[in-house]
C-alpha cells in the first residue's frame, strides 16, 4: 500500500528537502472524525465505521469522547472540520511501548473546510495534541536517522504521558512542501536500519468519499464475480469522485494508493455481504 525506500538514503534521492519537521509516530490504528452540518461521522483509514463494523472500538471511544471532539471541532469556523489521528493504546497494536497504556486518541492533523490548520489546542483527557509531545527538526540525513534511533529507543509520548520506557515506532516527517515521510524501525531489535515511506495520509478524505456504503451497495446485487464487482466500483469512484483533479493528472504512486484502499474496502464489503 505505502511506497517503500529500501534506505534512508532513498529519501534525498527521491525528493530533496531542507528541512523537515517531525512528530512522533504512534504503533496504533488510524482514525479521524468528521463534523458538518448533518453531525458526525467516524472512520478508520478505509472505511466508515459503526457499532458493528468499530475498528477495535474506535467507534466508541468517539461516542465516550463526544463532548471533547465536540469542543475541538467549535475552534473552528468551518461547515466541516475533519479531525485526524492514531487510536492507540492496549490490544490495539502489538511490539511499542504505547500498546501497554490506555487508550486515548492522538491528532495529527485537522482540515477546516480542507484547508490543513495548526495543532494549537490543548490536551483534553482522552483527545491528544501530538505536538504536546516532542517534536524533531532535521536538516540533514544524519538527523533524520538519529532522531528516528531515538524514538525506537524511547518513545516520548510513553515516557511524558505515562512516564513509561519502552520502545517507539519512529517519525512523522513533513518536509517544506507539505509532503509527509515516515521513518521506523526495519524489524523489531533491528533499529539501526531505518525504513522510510512516502506518507498518503493527504488523501484520506478522498478515500473517504469513495468508501461509502451506499456505493458499495448499488453494485453488489449485478455482479456474482467480485473482479467484475471491484472493477465496478473502483471505476465509479474514478468518475465521481472530485479529487481535486482528474484522477488520471495524480502522480502514479497516489492513483495506486487510492485503489489500492478502496479495493481493500471493496473486497471486505464482497465478503461480508454476498
Amino acid at each position: 500500500m505505502w511506497k517503500k525506500f529500501d534506505s534512508i538514503d532513498n529519501l534525498k534521492k527521491s525528493r530533496g528537502f531542507n528541512t523537515l519537521s517531525g512528530t512522533v509516530k504512534l504503533h496504533g490504528t488510524n482514525g479521524s472524525v468528521l463534523f458538518n452540518q448533518d453531525g458526525f461521522e467516524v472512520y478508520s483509514r478505509t472505511q466508515k465505521l459503526s457499532e458493528q463494523n468499530h475498528n477495535n472500538n474506535f467507534y466508541q471511544f468517539v461516542l465516550d469522547n463526544l463532548n471533547d471532539l465536540r469542543d475541538l471541532r467549535s475552534q473552528f469556523s468551518a461547515d466541516e472540520v475533519i479531525i485526524y489521528g492514531e487510536y492507540a493504546g492496549k490490544d490495539i497494536n502489538k511490539g511499542a511501548a504505547i500498546c501497554y497504556t490506555p487508550r486515548k486518541f492522538y491528532v495529527f492533523k485537522i482540515l477546516a473546510d480542507s484547508v490543513e490548520v495548526p495543532l494549537e489546542f490543548k490536551n483534553y483527557e482522552n483527545i491528544k495534541n501530538i505536538k504536546s509531545y516532542k517534536t524533531f527538526t532535521a536538516k540533514n540525513l544524519e538527523q533524520v536517522e538519529q532522531f528516528t534511533n531515538e524514538v525506537l529507543a524511547e518513545c516520548p509520548v510513553t515516557k511524558q504521558e505515562f512516564d513509561i520506557s519502552g520502545n517507539g515506532e519512529g517519525i512523522v516527517w513533513v518536509d517544506e512542501n507539505g509532503t509527509r515521510w515516515k521513518t521506523k524501525w526495519d524489524k523489531p531489535d533491528r533499529p539501526a536500519r531505518v525504513k522510510t515511506a512516502k506518507d498518503y495520509s493527504y488523501l484520506d478524505s478522498y478515500i473517504h468519499e469513495c468508501n461509502q456504503i451506499w456505493r458499495f451497495e448499488q453494485f453488489l446485487p449485478e455482479h456474482d464475480e467480485i473482479s467484475s464487482y471491484i472493477k465496478a466500483v473502483v471505476e465509479d469512484c474514478i468518475k465521481e469522485v472530485d479529487f481535486g483533479k482528474p484522477f488520471k493528472e495524480l502522480e502514479k504512486d497516489e492513483r495506486s494508493y487510492i485503489t489500492s484502499v478502496i479495493t481493500k474496502a471493496v473486497v471486505r464489503f464482497y465478503k461480508e455481504n454476498k
